[in-house]
């Protein structure tokens, strides 16, 4: 991965999207991802707002001391991982 910055944003939003994705197998488990920040600045448009906006989602535990409100900010990135190379 170090030699391939194009192969860690991949290898990166593949990761955030198998969690999103194996927590709606689950009822009403809801997984807060923080993408990096370099992640965020190495990507565009749609992709790049939606990772933003999960940065910037209040979480829902309990001890994140603000009042949690549902939101489809955590939600799945892409159904695959195609999709997420033509987001970028």
């Amino acid at each position: 991965m170090k030699d391939s910055h194009q192969y860690w944003v991949e290898y990166a939003l593949a990761q955030l999207n198998t969690v999103q994705q194996v927590a709606t197998r689950f009822d009403g488990l809801e997984v807060h991802s923080w993408p990096d920040d370099e992640l965020v600045r190495s990507t565009s448009g749609q992709l790049r707002s939606k990772l933003k906006a999960m940065q910037q989602a209040v979480s829902p535990e309990s001890f994140s001391g603000q009042e949690y409100q549902e939101s489809s900010t955590q939600a799945v990135l892409a159904e695959e991982s195609e999709q997420n190379r033509r987001l970028m």
